[in-house]
């Protein structure tokens, strides 16, 4: 499930300065940065390097395809795919980036998140006449805006052809080893890949945690690896495309050490054989209404988002032979299950294996 290398290339869009292209360097060009009130240059997380283009001037949009293509696509290593960073859509948590807060130009959901859209397919449709795929880290689809954004993307004649969410289900931002989101955020991660119809949709999950540590969730719950990976990989299980664009899903751990440290393949990715889903995600019964299930032809997939403990929740079709899938250490064992109605802590995923036909 990782993201396939054909679409690993990164160039960043809020590069400060391209010396030799043809329109010149971009320091000599104040006039192509997002301000604050004040009337300086915007900058991303508090680094003087990292400058704000204004991604809604059409200029720039022919200024960064143009370096885009020297530095990349006119290689004798010609890339296959661009991946494009930080094209975030609007969100205002007080702890995230100020940007956001301070953009005199763009200072709502509405004006940020349209003029980054006309960006964002603007180059697409640039970079697919060079025969190039397009990957793009919008994340923040959980909030309501921003599912708003990639819908109206979506809506676009030149989508990407994979959209990323960089923070999905289970994240190490924040404080603890590992953030979960809200019931509503949640569902609307989970939701996104059946939403979008014209990009393919790849999810990041991510914890501060090693294989096989334990540590604390930023409520300060106690929380283990193979927790946070069991509850992000069930959650991506329910979210997966079964027709049309695929859903593609990674997890990066240990990122105390600092992100993307390491090739995050765990084992199961390899070894975990559902079959095709028979259906969608769906609610249990509407007594359990925040607890969904998925049946795959080979398994029945659990997930309970919530922060409470779900009780005798009814499981479909239990039978002699079946199986419980149990990760432990990153490594996967079965255990015998006759149990008709089964119990979920908070951020929990369940993963049942049918009986094999005789």
């Amino acid at each position: 499930y990782p993201v396939p290398p054909s679409v690993a290339s990164i160039h960043r869009m809020n590069r400060t300065a391209h010396h030799l292209h043809p329109m010149g360097s971009l320091n000599t060009k104040p006039d192509w940065f997002l301000k604050n009130t004040l009337g300086d240059i915007l900058i991303m997380n508090n680094n003087p390097h990292a400058k704000l283009l204004d991604f809604g001037n059409k200029q720039i949009h022919q200024y960064w395809v143009d370096a885009t293509v020297e530095d990349i696509l006119d290689k004798p290593w010609k890339a296959d795919g661009i991946k494009i960073d930080n094209c975030s859509t609007f969100q205002m948590h007080p702890l995230e980036r100020l940007m956001f807060k301070q953009s005199v130009k763009y200072p709502n959901a509405d004006k940020w998140d349209k003029a980054l859209n006309g960006f964002v397919a603007s180059v697409t449709k640039s970079l697919h006449n060079k025969n190039q795929l397009v990957m793009v880290n919008r994340t923040n689809v959980r909030l309501k805006s921003g599912e708003k954004a990639w819908l109206d993307l979506d809506a676009m004649n030149d989508a990407p052809d994979v959209i990323m969410e960089e923070g999905a289900f289970a994240v190490s931002w924040g404080e603890g080893d590992v953030q979960f989101y809200s019931f509503d955020e949640w569902k609307r991660q989970m939701e996104a890949p059946g939403k979008i119809k014209k990009s393919s949709v790849a999810l990041l999950s991510h914890t501060d945690l090693r294989p096989g540590e334990n540590g604390k969730d930023s409520d300060g719950r106690p929380v283990s690896f193979d927790q946070i990976f069991s509850y992000s990989l069930g959650s991506y299980l329910l979210a997966k495309n079964e027709n049309g664009y695929r859903t593609l899903f990674t997890f990066d751990y240990a990122r105390k050490d600092g992100d993307y440290k390491r090739i995050s393949w765990i084992d199961i990715f390899g070894e975990l054989d559902l079959g095709e889903a028979l259906g969608s995600a769906r609610i249990v019964n509407d007594k359990y209404n925040r607890v969904y299930m998925r049946e795959f032809q080979k398994e029945y997939v659990y997930v309970n988002p919530t922060d409470n403990t779900q009780s005798n929740i009814p499981v479909d079709n239990v039978g002699s032979g079946m199986k419980k899938l149990v990760i432990q250490n990153s490594n996967t064992a079965t255990a015998r299950f006759t149990e008709n109605k089964i119990t979920l802590k908070p951020h929990h995923t369940l993963i049942l294996l049918k009986a094999a036909e005789q």
